[in-house]
């Protein structure tokens, strides 16, 4: 018997607001591994995750039963909560 399998992927790019340079390199591996592990946690497959200095690029695979707003809502708040709570950088969005 066959069996169905499906998987979308999906690049997100979000970035800072009014594309401020806040993303540096002593805060990018915090930034991108709170996306990881938040991609991790809802058990969505991480491919890629990099950017700039102003904007983030992220490259995940998901099951076409989740809705791709709800995925994009929770790895922006991850990082966006570790960026303003823990690093405390100004005008992170």
């Amino acid at each position: 018997m066959r069996c169905p399998y499906s998987r979308l992927n999906c690049h997100a790019v979000w970035s800072t607001q009014e594309r401020a340079h806040l993303i540096t390199k002593s805060v990018e591996p915090r930034i991108h591994g709170a996306i990881r592990a938040k991609l991790s946690q809802h058990k969505f497959i991480p491919i890629a995750i990099g950017g700039m200095l102003d904007h983030i690029h992220c490259l995940f695979g998901f099951p076409p039963t989740i809705l791709i707003t709800y995925i994009v809502q929770q790895i922006k708040s991850s990082s966006s909560h570790l960026a303003t709570r823990e690093l405390a950088l100004p005008q992170f969005e």
